[in-house]
């Protein structure tokens, strides 16, 4: 055990010094504000299904970081993300219209349900490359306004 009376005066600079840095690096301890996602919706059926994604791989095999589902408000369905670390993001949502837990599409695989990525990116005969809806998140409060495709 650590004897701090019979220290020599130099280590007992030595021991303070290392204790004040380790209080105060404990203090600047990064605490991310929340994302928040604004989604233009026309009718209040459903429930917005949100995921959040970290590359191409994790998209393609629906390994989302992190989920939210909220009840769909006619006008705007504001949905937040809390604790979410700095980095590159991708999102990826739709209208639950039945509430199947799923996006429904029709015979060609087109989806027969509101859906919307981070960024809007034009969407034409399959889902974007990541890197179309990707957003830099870096732990100050954000807002992405999010206009839903096929209503």
């Amino acid at each position: 055990m650590l004897n701090l009376f019979n220290a020599t005066r130099s280590n007992l600079v030595k021991i303070m010094t290392t204790i004040s840095l380790s209080i105060i690096s404990l203090t600047h301890v990064a605490v991310a504000e929340s994302l928040t996602i604004l989604v233009e919706t026309k009718s209040t059926e459903g429930q917005i299904r949100a995921a959040i994604y970290t590359n191409q791989e994790s998209f393609d095999n629906g390994l989302a970081i992190a989920e939210i589902v909220r009840a769909t408000s006619e006008g705007i369905t504001e949905l937040k993300f809390n604790n979410l670390g700095i980095g590159q993001y991708g999102l990826a949502l739709f209208q639950d219209l039945n509430a199947n837990e799923m996006l429904d599409r029709n015979l060609i695989g087109i989806p027969t349900e509101p859906y919307g990525f981070s960024q809007n990116p034009t969407i034409l005969f399959s889902a974007p490359k990541f890197d179309e809806f990707q957003f830099e998140f870096n732990g100050k409060a954000k807002i992405l306004n999010i206009t839903l495709n096929g209503e």
